[in-house]
């Protein structure tokens, strides 16, 4: 009876280290995605701003009317 128990326990303390080690890893991939979402989100709203600065700037020309017609000529 007592080898047995041993046996269990044995077994369940080898294990532990394993099941330990798949929930450190989990949560080291939730934070990794976590920050990639935030990083990807940050360069989106950098983009957007490059591009409303770039807007703004184009429409501040006297001839930007006229150059956005012959963009826009099929």
């Amino acid at each position: 009876m007592l080898a047995l128990l041993g046996s269990i326990v044995g077994l369940l303390g080898s294990l532990a280290p394993r099941v330990i080690g798949y929930f450190e890893q989990k949560q080291n991939h939730v934070q990794e995605l976590e920050m990639l979402r935030t990083q990807g989100d940050f360069q989106l709203q950098l983009i957007q701003a490059g591009h409303a600065a770039k807007w703004a700037r184009s429409t501040r020309t006297p001839t930007s009317r006229a150059n956005w017609r012959l963009l826009l000529r099929p």
